[in-house]
């Protein structure tokens, strides 16, 4: 199932962070940081699929060189404090085909970043989580600098709005949900939380493998905790997940319902019974088999 995700941070000098350190991290390529006086050498398991720096029309050819760049940027600042560049992530859906997520992307990025005035790095991974489901993801490294035909010049405050961002967000769930129903897949994403979105469920946090074990536990414990109400509330009312599912693609099989209810439930006992509850809904219609043999459903509430 298509995820939202979407990300935006500052790489500045005040938490110790190097745009070429990070540009050679995601492109997976070997540069001299002149700063430092020194060649940044990163050893990535990431699978780069694809990786462009996209200028604006105004902008000199050499900007295109990643070094170049980004040896430019940190030389154009002179605080120890200093803001380098913007870093924008997204989850791409693994429903399109690397082709498609590399169109889907280079739009988004030249159309909201680029046409602005930005000079645009796009990465994009291919990486595989622990379960060997794929995980395409995008990263996006934004100068802050107005970009003249000699270089970098003034910072243009207007970027760093909070509205900005806001607008990102909602922009790339657009732009998502485009690609997918140009590209025939049944599904959409939505940047809102579900709160906004008006379904009786508590965010659950992703438990990572980097968690030191002391924090692990503790994070682990509070998962299992939100889970467990999570749990409870669908019990009292089993529409809810319906209504989520239905937010992200008017169609499901079995196995998608599995896997919402396996997230939000803490044991196989509350799973089985928040499971047979979901199944046993009135608003869940059988529509019949694919091509494939899977069952399908959809779901069908009384209060449009």
């Amino acid at each position: 199932m298509a995820i939202y995700h979407f990300s935006c941070s500052v790489i500045s000098r005040s938490k110790g962070l190097s745009p070429v350190y990070v540009a050679g991290r995601y492109s997976c390529e070997k540069l001299y940081d002149a700063r430092l006086g020194k060649t940044i050498v990163l050893v990535n398991n990431h699978n780069v699929v694809f990786k462009k720096i996209l200028l604006p029309q105004n902008a000199p050819v050499w900007m295109s060189d990643r070094e170049k760049l980004w040896n430019a940027v940190e030389k154009a600042e002179y605080r120890k404090d200093s803001q380098l560049a913007r870093e924008i992530n997204v989850s791409l859906p693994r429903e399109l085909t690397n082709n498609q997520n590399i169109k889907l992307a280079t739009d988004f990025v030249q159309n909201e970043f680029v046409a602005r005035g930005m000079v645009a790095d796009l990465c994009i991974h291919m990486d595989k989580n622990k379960d060997g489901e794929e995980q395409p993801h995008a990263h996006v490294m934004l100068t802050m600098r107005v970009v003249k035909e000699d270089g970098f010049g003034l910072k243009e405050r207007g970027w760093n709005g909070r509205k900005n961002i806001m607008l990102w967000r909602e922009s790339w769930a657009k732009y998502v949900n485009r690609y997918l129903a140009l590209n025939g897949v049944d599904q959409r994403i939505d940047h809102r939380s579900y709160a906004e979105q008006g379904i009786d469920l508590i965010p659950q946090n992703k438990i990572g493998s980097s968690y030191r074990k002391e924090i692990y536990g503790i994070k682990r414990a509070e998962h299992d905790h939100i889970a467990r109400e999570n749990g409870d509330r669908i019990l009292k009312d089993p529409a809810i997940v319906l209504r989520a599912i239905a937010c992200k693609q008017s169609t499901f099989t079995d196995q998608d319902l599995v896997k919402f209810i396996e997230r939000y439930s803490t044991n196989v006992d509350q799973f089985k019974a928040v499971y047979e509850k979901v199944r046993s809904s009135e608003h869940i219609i059988f529509l019949g088999k694919n091509d494939d043999g899977i069952e399908k459903f959809t779901a069908v509430f009384g209060d449009k």
